[in-house]
């Protein structure tokens, strides 16, 4: 499914050089906590920037390519947990603001507890987040990535070398078939709520697929902006699903925890009803507000198979190579462009099921990453 092209390497280089522009800009907000919002731009940037080093791995020499890999790896995985954190503490935000009516003041304890256990290990994680901005800077990783993939894009200047092509557009489409599928596969799974781990696994396989039509979008000319966007309202949705699950998991166990943590300290529980009814409104708010994301998520789907939406996609991709005669060239003397994922149904991130929020949208509840 890989292609060897000039072509491919000189588009390569150009999406790589966006994406890896999206990510520099913000490692000075990251590291000063300027705005939560930097943590999760540069954490969606590098999101972006993986996935697109594996789109295109055969475009780069291959130690340079897995170097490069792991290091902005090292920085999605920094910022993972911060992200998280920051977000948390937003929805606790929200969720304190509608307990502001006295009949229910009783229950903001236990927000409030909760809130504070957040905000002290965000504290506690940020010198790890600094850390890992220091050693970008010290390797200077970012500008050697940025060296090497200009060298490449002057080159392909020199060599008067197209962005685009017939072998390009289809190796897009054979990896956005690719990607579709491993969304659609999951299908059966939709109306099914008590199905967390399949629908987690399918707003990661949304994820991918909505990366992948934007690493390509140039060679579409921009015509799929609106198939991006119905991938990026799943996405999204399926997203708020998993934090959702993600606060129903955890809150139990931050009730038992904290409950131990006020007998050791007091020696007794008095007092501790007034935390464990708060954090148990938490609860009934999250469990409502999955429910009601549910059934927004589904009617989308449905409405979407009336419209038979992924059909016409996949049928757009047929399209697209039947309307030009051109033959599809490769260019056997160089290093190819592969047009697909390390492996088929693998992430670019090496990401699986998860039971920590993966968030990051436009909505700052959201782990959809779909800024």
């Amino acid at each position: 499914m890989g292609i060897t092209s000039s072509t491919g390497r000189a588009y390569a280089a150009k999406v790589l050089l966006r994406y890896l522009a999206a990510l520099s800009s913000r490692v000075h907000g990251v590291r000063h906590e300027e705005d939560i919002e930097y943590v999760h731009q540069m954490r969606v940037a590098s999101r972006r920037l993986r996935n697109a080093l594996d789109l295109f791995a055969e475009a780069l020499p291959r130690k340079m390519q897995r170097r490069w890999m792991r290091q902005i790896r090292r920085v999605t995985k920094s910022l993972g947990a911060a992200r998280d954190l920051d977000v948390q503490m937003v929805a606790l935000d929200k969720h304190l603001d509608k307990l502001n009516a006295p009949e229910d003041r009783k229950y903001q304890a236990g927000a409030e507890r909760l809130r504070l256990r957040l905000y002290r290990q965000r504290q506690a994680i940020q010198p790890r987040v600094v850390a890992t901005m220091d050693r970008l800077e010290d390797e200077a990783a970012l500008e050697k990535m940025r060296e090497s993939l200009m060298a490449m894009k002057v080159r392909a200047r020199l060599d008067q070398t197209p962005e685009s092509g017939r072998a390009l557009r289809h190796a897009a489409n054979e990896v956005i078939r690719l990607r579709l599928e491993q969304m659609l596969a999951y299908e059966p799974f939709i109306h099914s709520p008590q199905h967390v781990e399949e629908l987690h696994a399918m707003r990661i396989a949304a994820k991918h697929l909505r990366y992948t039509m934007e690493a390509y979008a140039a060679v579409y000319e921009d015509r799929r902006k609106s198939q991006i966007k119905m991938v990026r309202e799943i996405q999204t949705l399926l997203g708020d699903i998993h934090d959702t699950d993600v606060w129903l998991d955890f809150i139990p166990e931050f009730i038992d925890a904290e409950r131990e943590r006020h007998a050791e300290f007091f020696g007794h529980l008095r007092g501790f009803s007034r935390i464990q009814d708060g954090l148990q409104r938490l609860y009934q708010d999250r469990k409502a507000k999955r429910d009601d994301l549910h059934k927004q998520f589904t009617k989308l789907w449905d409405r979407h198979a009336e419209e038979s939406t992924w059909q016409q996609l996949r049928d757009s991709l047929t399209d697209d190579e039947t309307a030009d005669e051109e033959p599809i060239e490769t260019d056997t003397t160089s290093d190819p462009v592969s047009a697909g994922p390390t492996a088929a149904g693998q992430s670019a991130d090496g990401q699986g099921s998860s039971r920590r929020p993966t968030h990051g949208s436009d909505n700052p509840e959201s782990g959809s990453d779909a800024a």
